[in-house]
């Protein structure tokens, strides 16, 4: 909080750039967690164990993913794809020539028509 309020009159986006900040600490910190755990952790908790990297079950996560994508908007569907491979609101928003917030818009009713599609499929209550 000190650094904003010394760099206040450079700063045009308070709450974000808070957030920013929050963020990259929150990361900081799990960084240093996660280093500081044991190499054989899987060995030790079964629960850290990675079962996604199977192929088959990554083939058939694919496939219904891939699915439930299908009945969107090719936009809302290119959203969707950008924002599951792990790009961020402005990375997506440069990639697709669209502002941040229409890409928050795509991702927002994109996921709203996946839960709907879910529901009325009964996966979902």
């Amino acid at each position: 909080m000190l650094t904003l309020y010394v760099r206040w009159a450079e700063i045009g986006n308070p709450r974000g750039w808070i957030r920013a900040t929050a963020r990259g600490h929150a990361l900081t910190i799990t960084k240093r967690q996660l280093a500081a755990l044991p190499d054989d952790i899987e060995r030790q908790n079964p629960a850290f164990r990675h079962y996604d990297e199977d192929p088959i079950i990554q083939q058939e996560s694919k496939a219904r993913i891939t699915q439930l994508l299908s009945g969107l908007s090719p936009r809302r569907r290119a959203v969707l794809s950008a924002w599951l491979e792990g790009l961020e609101d402005p990375e997506i928003a440069e990639e697709l020539g669209i502002s941040e917030a229409t890409v928050r818009s795509h991702r927002r009713y994109g996921l709203a028509d996946v839960a709907n599609k879910l529901r009325s499929e009964g996966g979902l209550s």
